[in-house]
């Protein structure tokens, strides 16, 4: 799996919570936190990485490239554009909804 995929369940759960809480859009940093911490829940609990692209370490954070180029054009404002949720593994999900 790769991390956009990822990327991608984040932002439609993201907007879907938004829907009936207080919540507020996902930024390509906060994109990028949430990733990172995702890759060590996954290896911390279920022993195996959830997606195949390196971290880099960027100056002011944990960067994956692939994500950080499809959305850098937002800057710091949320991100609007909003896929459908990508079907991943209810076990994957589980940990994505826990991080």
């Amino acid at each position: 799996m790769n991390a956009l995929i990822i990327a991608d369940w984040l932002l439609a759960h993201n907007n879907a919570v938004m829907k009936y809480n207080s919540a507020d859009e996902l930024s390509n940093l906060k994109i990028q936190k949430l990733l990172y911490y995702a890759q060590g829940c996954s290896l911390a609990s279920l022993g195996k990485v959830l997606f195949e692209d390196d971290i880099l370490a960027w100056k002011h954070s944990p960067v994956v490239e692939s994500v950080y180029q499809k959305y850098h054009q937002y800057g710091r404002s949320g991100i609007s554009e909003i896929p459908d949720y990508p079907v991943l593994n209810p076990e994957i999900e589980l940990l994505l909804i826990n991080t």
